[in-house]
């Protein structure tokens, strides 16, 4: 899973990109990244909603309890993310790609 840092250089790194099919092909990554952040945050928020606070939720409150929600949490955010996402990323990628378009000046 890709940290928020990862994708700030990446959109940096496409802005400096030439080639059109280098820039296009990175605002997929960015986007298929930033979508898994959203996933994985959208599922740590359901998760603690779902367990309502009663014996630490569905991993307990012992020692490591923290640890295996994180892992729960990114191992359904990839899953979600191998089996198409959310639909987010084709957006985020056609809105990349219009900022960072030589045409409109951004490029």
């Amino acid at each position: 899973m890709q940290d928020t840092q990862s994708i700030s250089s990446s959109l940096v790194s496409l802005r400096a990109s030439e080639a059109p099919a280098s820039r296009a092909a990175q605002a997929r990554d960015v986007a298929a990244q930033f979508e898994a952040i959203f996933v994985q945050q959208m599922v740590a928020a359901m998760r603690t909603s779902a367990s309502g606070g009663e014996d630490g939720g569905m991993f307990g409150s012992g020692a490591g309890s923290d640890t295996y929600a994180s892992w729960f949490d990114t191992s359904m955010a990839e899953h979600i993310g191998k089996r198409g996402g959310v639909g987010l990323a084709p957006i985020i990628e056609r809105n990349i790609l219009a900022h960072v378009s030589p045409d409109n000046g951004n490029g």
